[in-house]
C-alpha cells in the first residue's frame, strides 16, 4: 500500500517519463513531495501554467512519447485551457494532471467547486476525475492509452486533493502490459486497389500530413515516391516531412504563394493522402480548384472519422500511415514495373522546371543587403547555419517562399497560442539535446512569454530565440492593408531592445541590424552552450509583411 501521491509518480517512472512541466502550488504538493524523494523523474518549474502544457507538447512531438504537466487546479488548470486546446488540433499526445477540489467538498450541496474534467472535455481525447483512489491507476492506464492510441492527442485527469494521502495497493504496470502497441492491418483488398489505381495513373500526387510525422513514415513515403516518380506534397504546417531539396518534393500546401505544388497538385489524377485532416488552411478555404474535378482521391487515415469527411474518395484506406505505405510498396513490387512511362517523367521535368523557376525568383530577396533586414534573408542565413540537424518552431510568414527547409520546421496553425513555439522549443531541446533547436518568433509573440526565459535560464536549456523585430503585429497588420484599406489599429508597437531585455533575464543576447551579420550571430549563440536570444530588426513596410499575391 502507498499513498496515491507516490503512486502516480511510480506509474511515470514505470513508462519510463523523464520530466514532468509544471508550477507550483498548493494542490500539487504531495505529488512534488513525491517527485523529490526519487531522481529519475525532473521537475521543470515554469513561470505559467500555459507554458507547462507547452513545454510538454514540444517534448512529445519530438520525443513521440507522451509530455507530463502538472498543475494545480482552478484558476492554474483554467490557465491551460489554451495551450491544451492546441494539442487536441495538432494531435500531440499531452497529459495533463491536476489538483481537483476535495470530495468531500464537491458533494456538499451549494459548493462552488466545479468539475474540470467537465471543462476539458472537448478539448481532450479523454477527460477523468478520480473517483476512488483504490481504481487510480487504472485511470491512469485509460489515460495513457487514450492519448498514444490510434490518433494521439492530449488527455486529462483530475484529481481531489484529499486522495493524495490516501493509500492504493493497485499494481503498477509498463504500458505494453496495458495497451496493444501492435497496429491493425489494413485491409489487403484496399490495398491491392489503391496499388491498382496508383499504376495506372500519369499524374500521381503523395500528399503527407501530421499522422505521417507521428508514424515516422517519412522513409517509406519517399520509397513509395521513387517508385511512382511522383511529386510528393505537404499539408500546411508540416514542413519538413521530406526534404524540401528532395528531388521530389514540391513543398507544402496552404498558400497562394507555393505556385509548385498549388499547380501540380491541381493537375493530378490520384492524390493518395497519408494522415492529413485536409484543414481549412491546407485547402485554402477549401479553394473550389485546389483539385481537378476528375482526380481520384486515396486517403489513408488512422482515425476513420477522417477518411472522405471533407473530399469525396474513390478508396479510403484506415491504417497507421507507415505500415500502409510498406503494403502498397509490397504489392506494386509484386506487381512490377521496368520503366516509367514517358508521360510521367515529362510530368516530372515540368515540375522541375517550375521548382527551378521559383528558387530563381526568391533567390534576390533570400540573398539580400537591404536594412533594415528582409524577412527571406534572415530566414535562408538561419537555415543554412542550422544545417540538417536542426528543428525550428515558428509562424515563418514566408517559409513558402524558401524550398531550403532540410529539417522539421514544426508550426501551429489550428488554435494558435501566442508565442507558443518558445515552450515548444524548450520542450523538444529537453527532449533531443544534441541537436540545435530553435524558436523562430516575431517580436509580439516574443514579449507574450519573454518570461520564460527565466525558465531556460533555471534549467539550463540551451535552445536559441531568433526574434525578428519589425514593430508590429505583421499578419494582421498585412490583413488591416488588403481589406480595410489600410486603417491600422492595435497592430504598431515600440518595443524596448528585446536583446537588452534578455540579457537582464540571464540568457545570452545579440542584436543585429546588418544582414552581414546574421550568421555570426547565429554561430555565436549555437555554440554559447546556454539560453540565447538573437533580436533581427527586419523591414516592417506593408509589402515585407507577406507575399503580395498570399
Amino acid at each position: 500500500m502507498i499513498p496515491l501521491a507516490q503512486a502516480i509518480v511510480e506509474f511515470l517512472k514505470t513508462q519510463g517519463v523523464r520530466y514532468v512541466f509544471g508550477k507550483v502550488g498548493e494542490g500539487v504538493l504531495p505529488i512534488l513531495d513525491s517527485l523529490a524523494s526519487q531522481s529519475s523523474i525532473k521537475f521543470i518549474s515554469v513561470s505559467r501554467e500555459e507554458t507547462a502544457v507547452l513545454m510538454a507538447d514540444g517534448y512529445a512531438r519530438t520525443e513521440r512519447q507522451p509530455g507530463i504537466a502538472l498543475v494545480s487546479g482552478g484558476s492554474g488548470a483554467a490557465q491551460t485551457v489554451s495551450a491544451l486546446g492546441q494539442a487536441f488540433h495538432d494531435g500531440s499526445p499531452v497529459i495533463l494532471f491536476s489538483s481537483e477540489s476535495p470530495a468531500v467538498q464537491v458533494a456538499r450541496e451549494g459548493s462552488k467547486a466545479i468539475e474540470q474534467s467537465l471543462l476539458f472535455r472537448n478539448l481532450t481525447r479523454y477527460s477523468c476525475r478520480v473517483a476512488n483512489p483504490r481504481s487510480a491507476v487504472r485511470d491512469l492506464e485509460q489515460i495513457y492509452r487514450s492519448a498514444m492510441s490510434g490518433r494521439k492527442g492530449p488527455a486529462y485527469c483530475g484529481i481531489p486533493t484529499d486522495f493524495l494521502a490516501q493509500e492504493t495497493s493497485e499494481r503498477i504496470r509498463h504500458h505494453s502490459k496495458f495497451m496493444s502497441l501492435g497496429l491493425n492491418p489494413a485491409d489487403p483488398e484496399l490495398i491491392r486497389q489503391a496499388s491498382e489505381l496508383l499504376i495506372k495513373s500519369q499524374r500521381p500526387v503523395i500528399l503527407l500530413g501530421g499522422g505521417t510525422v507521428w508514424s515516422e513514415a517519412a522513409t517509406e513515403a519517399m520509397d513509395l515516391a521513387e517508385f511512382l516518380f511522383a511529386p510528393i506534397a505537404m499539408s500546411n504546417g508540416k514542413s519538413g516531412i521530406v526534404p524540401d531539396d528532395y528531388p521530389l518534393s514540391i513543398g507544402r500546401l496552404g498558400s497562394k504563394a507555393n505556385k509548385i505544388a498549388l499547380e501540380t497538385v491541381a493537375e493530378a489524377d490520384v492524390v493518395i493522402s497519408f494522415g492529413c485532416t485536409f484543414d481549412h488552411r491546407t485547402t485554402l478555404g477549401p479553394a473550389e480548384d485546389l483539385f481537378s474535378p476528375d482526380m481520384k482521391m486515396i486517403q489513408v487515415d488512422i482515425d476513420p472519422h477522417q477518411i472522405g469527411r471533407f473530399y469525396p474518395i474513390e478508396i479510403g484506406i484506415v491504417g497507421d500511415a507507415r505500415w500502409v505505405l510498406r503494403g502498397i510498396l509490397a504489392r506494386l513490387r509484386e506487381m512490377g514495373i521496368e520503366k516509367w512511362p514517358s508521360k510521367v517523367i515529362q510530368r516530372m521535368q515540368m515540375v522541375w522546371k517550375r521548382k527551378e523557376a521559383w528558387n530563381n525568383q526568391w533567390s534576390r530577396p533570400a540573398r539580400s543587403a537591404d536594412k533594415p533586414i528582409h524577412r527571406l534573408r534572415l530566414l535562408k542565413d538561419l537555415v543554412d547555419e542550422l544545417g540538417r540537424e536542426g528543428i525550428i518552431f515558428g509562424e515563418l510568414e514566408w517559409k513558402h517562399c524558401l524550398n531550403t527547409s532540410f529539417f522539421p520546421l514544426i508550426e501551429s496553425h489550428d488554435f494558435p497560442v501566442s508565442g507558443a513555439h518558445l515552450p515548444f522549443a524548450m520542450g523538444a531541446k529537453l527532449a533531443l539535446p544534441d541537436r540545435p533547436v530553435v524558436a523562430f518568433l516575431g517580436d509580439g509573440q516574443f514579449m507574450a512569454v519573454l518570461n520564460e526565459i527565466t525558465t531556460a535560464v533555471e534549467h539550463h536549456v540551451p535552445i536559441l530565440t531568433i526574434v525578428a523585430h519589425n514593430g508590429c503585429y505583421g499578419r494582421a497588420k498585412a490583413t488591416q492593408t488588403q481589406f480595410h484599406d489600410g486603417r491600422y489599429i492595435g497592430v504598431d508597437h515600440k518595443y524596448p531592445d528585446l536583446a537588452d531585455v534578455s540579457l537582464c533575464l540571464g540568457a545570452y543576447a545579440e542584436r543585429v541590424e546588418n544582414p552581414l551579420d546574421i550568421r555570426p550571430a547565429i554561430r555565436r549563440a549555437l555554440d554559447c552552450n546556454r539560453p540565447a536570444v538573437v533580436e533581427v530588426l527586419i523591414n516592417g513596410s506593408i509589402g515585407d509583411l507577406k507575399p503580395v499575391f498570399d
